[in-house]
């Protein structure tokens, strides 16, 4: 909610401070909730153009992760030929943890153009901060249904329940005979 609330603060004062020119906006962001050591991990990239012209020759930078990460589906490199004014462009990818741990992230480099010939700017995107990857014995363990324990958990309560249910049981039935032979007298 917070980083929501950020990049919509700097979306404002872009919009409010914008010279003329493209002015653009560089959001990174996971779509894996659970980042898990050995599981596709899917980050997006999303633009923004907020100034009042187009930009030209747009391209995407993220070949920023460490050693501890493997390519996975997609590429960290990407190109458009022109962003309009108030246009977005999203860029998806992923890449693989292969230890578990706190990884630091690094912001991903964009470069674009006001005009077609123009001088070439750059402007980095939003990082991730500090990433924790949970390990897989970590990550099964946690989301496992347990049904051996809620097996034993049971058996347990039926041994501890079982004596004063037969008690019960016993006492009732007693009672009900009681019960006939006192109509009877």
């Amino acid at each position: 909610m917070l980083r929501k609330l950020v990049v919509f603060a700097l979306v404002l004062f872009a919009v409010a401070h914008a010279d003329k020119g493209a002015s653009l906006l560089v959001y990174k962001s996971l779509l894996s909730e659970e980042p898990v050591e050995g599981q596709e991990l899917s980050v997006v990239v999303r633009i923004f153009n907020v100034g009042d012209s187009a930009a030209y020759d747009v391209s995407l930078n993220d070949d920023t992760w460490s050693a501890n990460f493997e390519k996975g589906v997609g590429l960290e490199l990407a190109k458009w030929d022109k962003l309009t004014v108030g246009a977005n462009v999203s860029h998806v990818y992923s890449v693989r943890p292969i230890e578990a741990g706190v990884f630091e992230t690094a912001p991903a480099t964009v470069l674009y153009r006001n005009t077609p010939n123009g001088v070439q700017q750059s402007g980095l995107s939003t990082s991730l901060g500090a990433i924790y990857i949970e390990s897989s014995a970590d990550h099964a363990k946690r989301t496992a249904s347990h049904l051996m324990e809620w097996a034993i958990y049971f058996l347990l309560g039926a041994v501890t329940c079982a004596p004063a249910g037969f008690v019960w049981l016993s006492l009732s039935s007693k009672a009900v005979q009681v019960g006939k032979k006192s109509k009877r007298s």
